[in-house]
């Protein structure tokens, strides 16, 4: 009884508060009536700060039969320059008709020159908007501004935040990137070095051929070769002491996520003198530990990595999969491994920037030691002994024995 007491007076109490201050409340707003923007660009410019934005194109044009449609699936760039991103953001809204909030935004596009500038503004001006999500997406336009990295991407036949979203879970690209939301990117600039690495998008243009329908070729279709733009990962943005300094390639990249991140996708191949195979390699676990002297002071940084390999192709004419062979692979995988996260160790000891996040491993496992350590991390690493150990299986074959052109009389 008294419980039920309790709770009626509560319940009167939240609605008299109501009541009396209908401030309190939430405005209620349409969904029709909201601009849902998921993409922003952020670049600071001569003249203040510049925000630009990605919206739906909802222009609609009248079709053949009647009916209403939208004109495209491509998107509207509108842009902004104010004395800061918030008051730019503000100033935006008088471009609409309707209610515009960054409570939708799902990436953050920065220009390649903002991030070399004006890191920690912008870490700040992201991370204190009360209106942005904490798990919002951060991009790097590598080579030119978020203006016009959203201009050129506006012009393209799908939805940009479809296709980054696409991008983000395929199962094969992820190796290639590392995803970076507000909060890793806070943790990079208020870290005691400034130092990490972020995704970064770029354009690129292939040649294809496409089969159009030509009512006046014998065969009813002609080839026409075409120049295919599109956009996709640009590498990793390594940024030192707060400032965006180069760029990791696709490959570097691939290998910095073995030390990075668990769970990491890639495919491997392994070239003889007349064939190759191709493996793919799951299931991976890196463990990262350090050996020290006397005085406790860094002398050996081991790294043990282990991974499942299955068979994915080769063009062999001859049996491969003996177990002397499955031996071999599995020698010639291990031994890439381990040369291919040496050169990446190699790069972050000559550039003198922990983006692989070593040092912090070495304060999660040894609280202790890493105060001996962490002011000249880099060059106690440099002067240490570096073990990298691959322990990789093949555990799929397929039961593959002979070639496909071997068997193939048999069948």
């Amino acid at each position: 009884m008294r419980t039920k007491i309790i709770l009626a007076i509560t319940i009167i109490g939240i609605v008299v508060v109501v009541i009396f201050n209908a401030e309190l409340m939430p405005l209620r707003r349409d969904i029709s009536n909201t601009e849902i923007i998921m993409v922003a660009g952020l670049d600071r410019v001569e003249d203040g700060y510049r925000i630009t934005l990605l919206k739906r194109n909802q222009s609609s044009e009248s079709s053949s039969n009647g009916e209403s449609g939208t004109s495209s699936g491509k998107s509207k760039v509108i842009s902004m320059t104010a004395d800061s991103y918030s008051m730019a953001l503000r100033q935006l809204q008088t471009t609409t008709d309707k209610f515009l909030t960054a409570s939708h935004i799902k990436y953050y596009i920065i220009g390649e020159d903002t991030l070399k500038a004006d890191m920690l503004h912008l870490t700040d001006a992201i991370a204190r908007g009360y209106q942005n999500r904490l798990n919002s997406k951060i991009y790097i336009a590598k080579g030119m501004s978020a203006k016009e990295f959203l201009e050129k991407a506006s012009k393209l036949d799908f939805k940009v935040a479809e296709k980054i979203g696409n991008m983000e879970d395929n199962f094969w690209l992820s190796s290639a990137s590392v995803e970076t939301n507000i909060v890793d990117f806070g943790h990079i600039t208020f870290s005691e070095r400034g130092d990490g690495l972020v995704n970064s998008l770029e354009f690129y243009e292939r040649r294809m051929e496409e089969e159009e329908n030509n009512e006046s070729s014998s065969s009813g279709k002609s080839s026409e070769e075409k120049t295919a733009t599109s956009f996709t990962y640009g590498g990793a943005a390594v940024i030192a002491n707060n400032v965006l300094v180069e760029y990791l390639s696709e490959d570097q990249t691939i290998y910095a996520n073995y030390i990075l991140k668990e769970d990491n996708v890639n495919v491997l191949k392994v070239y003889d003198e007349e064939y190759f195979v191709s493996f793919r390699v799951e299931k991976l676990n890196t463990d990262i530990s350090f050996r020290f002297d006397q005085n406790d002071v860094i002398n050996e940084l081991v790294i043990c990595v282990e991974f499942q390999a299955d068979y994915e192709e080769t063009n062999a004419e001859v049996p491969i999969f003996t177990q002397d062979r499955i031996d071999y692979f599995e020698d010639k995988l291990n031994n890439m491994v381990a040369k291919q996260l040496t050169e990446i160790i190699n790069i972050e000891i000559e550039k003198g920037i922990d983006f692989l996040n070593l040092s912090q491993r070495l304060e999660f496992k040894h609280p202790f030691k890493y105060e001996n350590n962490k002011r000249d991390f880099i060059a106690l690493l440099k002067n240490s002994k570096i073990t990298i150990n691959g322990k990789g299986k093949i555990k799929t074959t397929y039961d593959i024995i002979d070639s496909n052109e071997h068997q193939k009389g048999d069948n």
